[in-house]
Parts: structure tokens; C-alpha cells; sequence
């Protein structure tokens, strides 16, 4: 009897829907810290270094496969590195936009550096990073979806100490504004939502 059981119960916990998963890079996976998704009791699919074909090409078993109510989309950060087309960023972002169905998406940008990196200034990173950011914020217009707009809120808060690991990472200080600045938002929305 016991022996039955067991293989029983092991299916029915693959068949639990999750009710927040996150896909992005780095920012995502929090590599070191407490990021936001695990804070937000989600399940983080975050890799660093990735940029949003990558996100797309694990989009179905890294994210669908666990039938999510809610998925955070955060890619920007290296497709902005390597400058890939921008055609091709929204496209990509479009199409997981589209994969995700009925759930609840929301999208989220990069945030900007703070610091030169590689021989390249702050400056000319962000200039370059803006572009990508732009397609997400109007992705999330056009398609009214929710967009959590990391670039906005840290240059707005760029005069918090002790936030960052390095020039676009955060710690878990980072993190906690993050996350509360995303409870912030969500529930405004959730408010809209209801009247």
C-alpha cells in the first residue's frame, strides 16, 4: 500500500501550478543575494549573463513547464552590452509576451550603471542601455502590461549607498528596495485593477 502511495504523491507535486516564476539575467538570478523573485516567493530562472533569445530559447521549459499565474520578464542588461539588434530584442520579448497566454506578465527593465565598466563610461553604457529599456517600456504601453522600470527607479535613487556589488549588480540591500518598490507597484495596480 505504502509503495503505491509514494509514486502517487510524487506526480501529483509535479502537477502544482507555481504562482510566480522570474526569467531574466543576472539581475534576476541575484547571484550572492537574496533577489527579488525568491523575496516575491517566486521561482527564479534567472541566469547571468543571458541575453533575451537565450530567455526564449528556455522560455517553455524554464518557465511554462510550471504553469505559472505570474511571470517577471527581465532581459536588457547584456543584449545592451552587446549591442544586438534592437529589432531582434523586441521581437524576442514579443514572442515570450505571446507564449505566456492568459498569465499575468510583467516586464522589467535594466537598471542603469553606476560606474564605468571595461573602459567605458557610465555614460555611453547608459546611452546605449536606454534603447533596449525604451522597447520594454513600450512594449509594456502598446500591450498594457506592467512594467517595472528598474532604469527610473535606481538613477532616482542613485544616492543610496551600500546598493550595489559592483557598477550593475545589487546586494541584498539592493534588493530589498527592489522588491518593496515592486510590492509598491503591484498592489497600486491591483487597486486600479479593482475599481
Amino acid at each position: 500500500m505504502r509503495s503505491l502511495l509514494f509514486p502517487a504523491l510524487l506526480l501529483c507535486s509535479f502537477s502544482v501550478q507555481a504562482q510566480t516564476v522570474c526569467i531574466g539575467d543576472s539581475i534576476t538570478q541575484a547571484k550572492g543575494a537574496t533577489g527579488f523573485c525568491e523575496r516575491l516567493g517566486g521561482i527564479n530562472k534567472g541566469i547571468g549573463g543571458q541575453t533575451a533569445i537565450q530567455g526564449l530559447s528556455r522560455f517553455d521549459d524554464d518557465v511554462l513547464s510550471y504553469n505559472p499565474k505570474r511571470i517577471f520578464i527581465g532581459f536588457g542588461a547584456n543584449d545592451a552590452y552587446h549591442a544586438r539588434p534592437i529589432r531582434a530584442f523586441r521581437q524576442e520579448m514579443c514572442e515570450m509576451i505571446r507564449l505566456s497566454k492568459h498569465r499575468k506578465v510583467i516586464l522589467m527593465t535594466a537598471p542603469p550603471r553606476v560606474a564605468d565598466y571595461q573602459g567605458q563610461t557610465m555614460e555611453t553604457l547608459n546611452e546605449q542601455e536606454l534603447k533596449y529599456v525604451k522597447v520594454v517600456r513600450r512594449l509594456g504601453k502598446r500591450k498594457n502590461i506592467e512594467v517595472i522600470d528598474l532604469f527610473r527607479f535606481i538613477k532616482r535613487h542613485n544616492n543610496v549607498d551600500g546598493i550595489h556589488i559592483d557598477s550593475l549588480h545589487f546586494n541584498d540591500a539592493g534588493y530589498e528596495l527592489i522588491s518593496a518598490k515592486i510590492q509598491r507597484q503591484l498592489r497600486r495596480e491591483r487597486k486600479r485593477h479593482d475599481k
